[in-house]
C-alpha cells in the first residue's frame, strides 16, 4: 500500500491538473498529468468530484400550527427547497463508498476536504488520506480508490469518516452509531437531488483516471437554532461557560440489545430511498439529555447557538432547554419549553429570544420562527 500513497500537495496538484486536461485527452496527446504511482492494469482511478452540501431544510409552515399534521411530503416540502448549498469545512473527513451495482458489494476509502482559498471563487479537493476511529485524520498521506474498469457503481459519500459497522458493511449496508450533539452528512436516497445515480467505471485517457461527481450530502440529524437579542436596559449578552442544557431528547444510550441501537448510540444507516428515514425513532423514551458549549456572537451582539439532535416525533413530554446567560455580567438561567416536538432529519427549527430589563426585572421572550425560504441566521 505504501507504494501508491502521495502526500496532499502532490495529489491536490494532481486533481487540479487532472480537472484541467481530462476534457483535453484525445485532442491533445502532448497533455500529460503530473508524474505519480501508474493506475494498476485492468483499473482505473476514481477522482471524486467534492459536491457542496445542502443547507438545513426549512420546515413546512402549516405543520408549526397543526397539532395533528404528522404527516412530511419530501417532495412538496422540501425537495423543491434543496437548492442552497453549503460547502464543507476545510478539514472535514469524508467516506467515499461505491457500490458495485452488479453484486452489492462496497468497497470504500477516506479523504480530507482542502480548501483551496475562500470566497465565491474557493476550489475544494477531496484528498486520500488515513482516519481513525473518530472520523479525524491521522495521516495526510493515503492511496487512490481503484475500480475494476467496466464495472457501474452508485457512488456515496459520508462526512465525517467514522468507523463503519464492519458487519454491516460486509452486507453492503453503511451503518454507524450517533448521539445527540453531533453533526454529519450524507448524500442518500430520500430526496431526488441527493440520491447517488450509476456510474460506470471507464478509461476514457492515457493516465486511466475518471472524474466522478457526487451527489450532494444533506445533514442528517435535525438541527435547533436559538437567536437571544439585546432587548430594553441590556448592554451586553453572553454565554456562560457552562453553556446550554437540553433535556427531553431522544434517548441516544438504550440498553444493549435495544432495536434501536445500544449504549454507544443509535443505530443510523444510509437510506436507500424516499421515505426510508436513516434513524428508527423511539416514540417513548425521551430521557435523553446534551450539554452544547459552541455558540457565536455577531456583529450586532446577538447570540446564535446552532445544535444538532437526533430526530424525533412525540408530543407527551416537552424539550426544556435550560440557557446559562451572563446579561450585562450577571450570570442568570434562563428555562424554555419546546412544547411542539417534530423534530425531523435535515430539517432545521429556529427560535428567537429577547432578553430586557425593565424597573429592575429581567424578562426572557421567545417566539418561533418558521421558513418558507430563508434558514440562515441571521434572523432579519
Amino acid at each position: 500500500m505504501n507504494d501508491l500513497r502521495m502526500d496532499s500537495k502532490q495529489y491536490i496538484r494532481r486533481i487540479a491538473a487532472a480537472l484541467l486536461l481530462l476534457p483535453l485527452f484525445g485532442a491533445c496527446d502532448k497533455q500529460e498529468l503530473p508524474a505519480s504511482d501508474p493506475v494498476p492494469e485492468g483499473m482505473v482511478e476514481v477522482l471524486p468530484a467534492l459536491p457542496e452540501q445542502f443547507s438545513a431544510l426549512p420546515r413546512n409552515a402549516s405543520e408549526v400550527r397543526s397539532q395533528t399534521t404528522r404527516t412530511y411530503d419530501p417532495n412538496a416540502a422540501t425537495n423543491d427547497k434543496l437548492d442552497k448549498t453549503i460547502p464543507l469545512p476545510d478539514g472535514s473527513t469524508v467516506w467515499l463508498i461505491a457500490k458495485n451495482e452488479q453484486d452489492n458489494t462496497l468497497v470504500k476509502n477516506s479523504y480530507v476536504v482542502r480548501n483551496s482559498s475562500s470566497g465565491e471563487d474557493a476550489l475544494s479537493y477531496l484528498v486520500p488520506c488515513t482516519v481513525n476511529a473518530r472520523g479525524e485524520v491521522t495521516d495526510e498521506e493515503g492511496a487512490p480508490l481503484y475500480l475494476k474498469e467496466g464495472t457501474q457503481h452508485l457512488f456515496y459519500a459520508v462526512s465525517p469518516a467514522r468507523e463503519l459497522d464492519p458487519d454491516k458493511f460486509a452486507e453492503g449496508k453503511v451503518a454507524f452509531r450517533v448521539k445527540n450533539g453531533a453533526y454529519f452528512y450524507a448524500n442518500d436516497g430520500r430526496y431526488a437531488k441527493t440520491s447517488p445515480q450509476p456510474i460506470t467505471v471507464e478509461s476514457t485517457n492515457p493516465e486511466a483516471v475518471q472524474r466522478i461527481p457526487l451527489s450532494p450530502m444533506i445533514n442528517q440529524t435535525a438541527e435547533l437554532k436559538f437567536q437571544i437579542r439585546k432587548g430594553q436596559g441590556v448592554h451586553d449578552l453572553d454565554i456562560q461557560p457552562s453553556g446550554i442544557q437540553l433535556s427531553g431528547l431522544q434517548n441516544d444510550s438504550p440498553e444493549a440489545g435495544s432495536i434501536y441501537g445500544g449504549p454507544d448510540g443509535l443505530d443510523w444507516h444510509m437510506s436507500q430511498a424516499e421515505g426510508d428515514e436513516p434513524i428508527k425513532l423511539q416514540h417513548g423514551d425521551k430521557t435523553g439529555s446534551n450539554n452544547y458549549y459552541d455558540y457565536t456572537i455577531d456583529a450586532e451582539g446577538r447570540v446564535n447557538i446552532e445544535v444538532p439532535v437526533l430526530p424525533m416525533r412525540s408530543l407527551s413530554k416537552p424539550v426544556i432547554v435550560v440557557f446559562r446567560l451572563k446579561v450585562n455580567g450577571v450570570p442568570t438561567s434562563y428555562e424554555m419549553m419546546l412544547n411542539e416536538k417534530d423534530f425531523k432529519a435535515g430539517y432545521s427549527y429556529g427560535y428567537r429570544g429577547e432578553v430586557s430589563i425593565t424597573a429592575g426585572v429581567t424578562v426572557f421572550t421567545w417566539q418561533f420562527v418558521s421558513w418558507e425560504h430563508d434558514v440562515d441566521f441571521p434572523f432579519n
